[in-house]
């Protein structure tokens, strides 16, 4: 039997108290702990796809003169286009 399913709203997720060396996604609600990609460069920010999805893609480029406005944020609001 697997683990039980975590449940948490999106406002809950962004003030979870994550263990540091872990990394965490939010699936429609869902709690998902992810493994770490092997790749040199990784995004450690958090897409808001929907009110209870937030998604850490292994590697991420935005665009334009936003930089200053991302430096700090936890969770982005910005939909990332896949090619």
């Amino acid at each position: 039997m697997g683990a039980a399913k975590i449940l948490l709203s999106a406002e809950e997720f962004d003030n979870y108290p994550f263990e540091e060396d872990k990394r965490y996604e939010l699936d429609e609600g869902e709690l998902i702990e992810m493994t770490r990609p092997g790749l040199a460069l990784m995004s450690e920010n958090l897409y808001a796809l929907s009110p209870a999805t937030r998604r850490t893609p292994d590697v991420a480029v935005i665009l334009g003169n936003r930089r200053e406005d991302l430096r700090t944020a936890k969770v982005i609001h910005i939909t990332p286009i896949s090619p």
